[in-house]
């Protein structure tokens, strides 16, 4: 444990600032725990204070000048506040003001920011004393650790031990299987130590068909797979096409692959190469049995094959190779062109000439010339088809063959029109039983039938009947209760002579009521003065259309009626001005739709400048809030919210009281307003000292749905806003909590 106390002249620490100074006095540097004495001198009354700290992470803070005068004192890792609940302030010179505890977190501790206030929240300007820098080492002071530091003078946690490594040394290094440290003999991945894996290699290779489940290693070269010799075969070569027929080698170059077996064959990862520098894999794609796939220079000319890129087939020949994805070899073909010698049997009208390289039959060894032919198939032979054969190709022909590559000179057979080979008709028969006929059922079921008539079903019911609800709109300059509800006129209704109806109903409590009925006189629109039950809720109507031919109702629409009209101005507004409040009345506001009052405030005249002060439901109100000269109005509002022009202003003159009287002052919830609201409404609130206040939303069953403010507030009165946007309407309990008050009042929401 290490005590350290700053050097400081007191002289010049309790002259040299303005409002305050604050120092750093004794110090016990303990890496794990420490503690740090801050000294103040001021010479103005310290209502509250916030200190921020660096080099040190704060557990606690207690003690000093501050806990002796009641102060609140809380802390985080490096920020210290402290505060008076009753307005209680110090002064001091050169005193401790607080003690922290806590880790330090290096050499040096500062003070970061620093802001002193008065009770009434008022800050003051002032100096802070310099950074303190420890005399003391960091470091390890274990002599067992690798990091020992014999200059260390205070414990860290920094030491770093051998065992807790697995070290056998302070190098790093580790025991080898042979027990040596440093010793580089090791397990193998068979778990022998100094092994050479022989004992658990063999093949890993799910796919093998010697897939060995006990290896751990592969073995080289040691997995057996399934061969594909045979089955894929190489089946088409177009290796030098014919530009006599506009058929370029870029564009039409291409070798065909056909599956001989009666397997579907993944080609996942198998190879293509020619000698000529073509080499592709293939991606995922399954061949299934007797098919076809055609890798080509240029895809877009042969649409569902793959391309191998710009490079071209030898035109003289060369050596194509397929393997499959574990390299092993599938086809390999070693084409010519038939003209290198005499000896050379391959059949030369593939080269240039229109024709591809066919193998005459899949089970045919490609490895030979004489399994090869010049395609029937000119130009371009038959990529992604059988090869070359004769018959009729064409697919509507009765005697259609799609085995033939070759079409036949005038043998296909074709049935008559709208009918199959077999006789029978292939087209819809008509309403007339005649095979691909013209007439048809009109919609009301009759063949070749002229349909209903407009707007009328096949009953002679209409479809489009009107009488719909246009738009229902609230009556102007009324107080409420009466909407226009304009509807279309029904069909049926075409003039004044029939005895015809139309009814307006209201959707009230579950059911439809009648409230207002008239006669129907052919008019493209009807407007009817209806009755609501509530302002500024909706409603819902429809119309019920009363004709000759039937009753018809509408959709039905909702509306709502609103209250336009705001109370008269509260007249007679006096007041009584008393020792430690004034009283204001005003003459009562004869409305049947009144709801309450709301006061306002204001240092001067202008009513632009009023804060509202209360609300309350009385034609009175006594205002404590009476030190200075004020101006007071009032106006009434109803429960619609539809506000009066202010009253006659009353002025009072309170300059003279003594702050005596200011002590009187208690908290109060001034008001709401407006109540009822749409979305937001204003709470007002007044505390006489600096005070830290809760205020709560709550439903009447007592759940608490918002807090709008959970922090200090300075003397005086203060105003907030709830949004209640995302809430339903009804009735809501606004609460104020100080530490020694409590005050609800009730809020309507209407939307």
């Amino acid at each position: 444990m290490k005590f350290y106390k700053n050097i400081i002249i007191l002289a010049v620490f309790s002259l040299c600032f303005s409002d305050f100074n604050i120092i750093f006095g004794e110090i016990d540097e303990q890496f794990s725990q420490g503690s740090i004495e801050i000294l103040i001198s001021n010479n103005q009354p310290i209502g509250g204070f916030q200190i921020e700290f660096s080099g040190i992470e704060l557990d606690s803070v207690f003690g000093g000048i501050a806990s002796d005068s009641g102060f609140v004192l809380t802390n985080s890792s490096n920020v210290v506040m402290g505060y008076s609940l009753d307005g209680t302030t110090f002064t001091a010179d050169s005193l401790p003001l607080i003690n922290l505890s806590g880790s330090f977190a290096g050499q040096t501790v500062c003070f970061d920011n620093v802001i002193m206030s008065s009770s009434a929240g008022q800050a003051y300007s002032g100096t802070v004393g310099q950074c303190w820098e420890s005399p003391s080492v960091l470091g390890c002071m274990d002599s067992r650790a690798c990091n020992y530091n014999p200059n260390a003078t205070i414990q860290d946690d920094s030491c770093i031990f051998m065992e807790d490594n697995g070290w056998c040394d302070c190098d790093g290094n580790v025991i080898d299987c042979n027990g040596e440290c440093g010793g580089n003999t090791f397990f193998d991945e068979c778990g022998e130590c100094g092994g050479d894996n022989s004992t658990c290699s063999g093949c890993t290779d799910q796919n093998a068909e010697n897939y060995d489940p006990d290896a751990i290693v592969l073995c080289d070269d040691c997995c057996e797979y399934q061969s594909f010799l045979g089955m894929v075969v190489i089946n088409e070569i177009n290796y030098n096409p014919a530009s006599t027929f506009a058929q370029d080698d870029a564009d039409y170059e291409f070798i065909e692959f056909y599956n001989a077996s009666s397997d579907s064959i993944n080609l996942f990862n198998w190879k293509f190469s020619s000698e000529g520098g073509i080499n592709f894999t293939f991606p995922i794609y399954i061949l299934e049995p007797d098919s076809y796939i055609l890798l080509a220079r240029n895809s877009d000319t042969f649409p569902g094959s793959f391309d191998y890129g710009d490079v071209m087939l030898n035109n003289d020949g060369e050596r194509l190779t397929l393997t499959d994805s574990n390299l092993q070899i599938v086809d390999v073909v070693i084409y010519s062109d038939g003209f290198q010698g005499l000896m050379d049997q391959w059949p030369q009208a593939a080269d240039a000439e229109g024709s591809t390289l066919e193998l005459i039959a899949p089970q045919f060894d490609n490895s030979l010339p004489q399994s090869w032919q010049a395609s029937y198939v000119v130009p371009g032979g038959t990529p992604g088809y059988q090869n070359s054969s004769f018959g009729c190709l064409d697919p509507y022909a009765c005697n259609y063959n799609p085995d033939v590559t070759i079409s036949c000179d005038d043998c296909c057979e074709y049935p008559d029109f709208n009918y199959d080979c077999l006789g029978n008709c292939i087209v819809e028969i008509d309403c007339n039983g005649v095979c691909g006929g013209i007439a048809e059922l009109d919609e009301c079921g009759v063949c070749n039938g002229s349909g209903a008539e407009y707007n009328l079903d096949c009953d002679g019911n209409c479809i489009e009947c009107g009488g719909e609800i246009i738009s229902i709109i609230d009556i102007p300059d009324d107080q409420g209760g009466r909407v226009y509800v304009e509807f279309q006129k029904h069909f049926f209704d075409t003039d004044s002579l029939r005895n015809e109806f139309y009814s307006v109903e209201r959707y009230d409590n579950n059911q439809w009521v009648n409230v207002i009925s008239g006669a129907a006189y052919n008019q493209d629109r009807y407007v009817y003065e209806v009755p609501t039950i509530y302002n500024n809720v909706n409603t819902e109507f429809r119309v019920l259309s009363g004709m000759n031919e039937g009753i018809w109702a509408s959709d039905s629409m909702s509306g709502t009626s609103l209250d336009n009209i705001a109370p008269s101005s509260p007249e007679n507004l006096s007041i009584e001005v008393g020792g430690s409040s004034n009283l204001l009345s005003w003459n009562m506001v004869d409305a049947s739709d009144l709801f309450a009052y709301t006061l306002y405030k204001s240092s001067d005249s202008l009513t632009t400048n009023a804060e509202v002060i209360a609300e309350t439901s009385n034609n009175f109100y006594e205002d404590i809030d009476v030190i200075g000269d004020f101006y007071y109005w009032v106006s009434a509002f109803d429960v619609n919210g539809n506000e009066s022009e202010f009253s006659n202003y009353v002025k009072v003159e309170n300059s003279n009281l003594s702050n005596e009287k200011k002590s009187l002052e208690k908290y109060a919830l001034l008001g709401c307003y407006p109540n009822p609201f749409n979305s937001i409404i204003k709470i007002d609130y007044y505390v006489p000292i600096l005070s830290s206040v809760l205020i709560e939303v709550y439903t009447v069953t007592g759940i608490k749905i918002d807090t709008l403010q959970a922090s200090l507030s300075s003397p005086g009165a203060h105003s907030i806003y709830w949004n209640a946007n995302s809430h339903s309407s009804g009735i809501y309990i606004v609460r104020m909590t100080t530490n020694s008050f409590t005050e609800s009042q009730k809020i309507i929401l209407v939307k």
